[in-house]
């Protein structure tokens, strides 16, 4: 008898664990405003944000500063070249934070095509890492720091 309820306590709060929520939040903040929907459709010019009431909002993407979409957030924050900064800015993907340190990270996608010799090679995805602190560029995360900097934001080190 023991043993069924024990089941069947089990079961229960096993399914508990896989029934995560339905609907994650969505929202884009665009010129100082935020706009909450359902679906967050992103196009090539524009932003649409579906809202509850079926009312579609068009927004520009230049104007985007922040959009959470799928339960991630990705804020734009400039982007880094040789350890400087540059005037490009990009959405990177939040992580985590930490000690007023924020990590995010930066997905970009390399191609290695050269049409002249027929070689088509499929898109591969190359990530890097950033922590950023007040808003502002802090440190790289490479080869040298990883093995102490992904650990302090209580991520394992493969």
């Amino acid at each position: 008898m023991k043993t069924t309820i024990l089941l069947a306590l089990c079961l229960v709060l096993t399914a508990g664990l896989y029934a995560g929520p339905t609907n994650s939040i969505s929202y884009v903040t665009a010129n100082g405003q935020t706009y909450f929907g359902d679906k967050v459709r992103s196009g090539l010019f524009h932003t649409r944000i579906l809202s509850p009431g079926q009312e579609t909002v068009k927004i520009d993407n230049d104007d985007i500063t922040a959009y959470m979409q799928d339960g991630r957030l990705f804020e734009r924050l400039p982007l880094l070249a040789d350890n400087t900064n540059t005037k490009d800015e990009v959405f990177m993907e939040y992580v985590t934070t930490r000690s007023g340190l924020r990590l995010y990270k930066y997905s970009s996608f390399d191609e290695n095509t050269n049409l002249p010799e027929g070689i088509v090679c499929k898109a591969s995805a190359k990530y890097c890492f950033f922590v950023f602190k007040d808003g502002k560029y802090y440190l790289k995360v490479d080869e040298k720091n990883a093995e102490t900097t992904l650990p302090f934001f209580g991520i394992a080190v493969r």
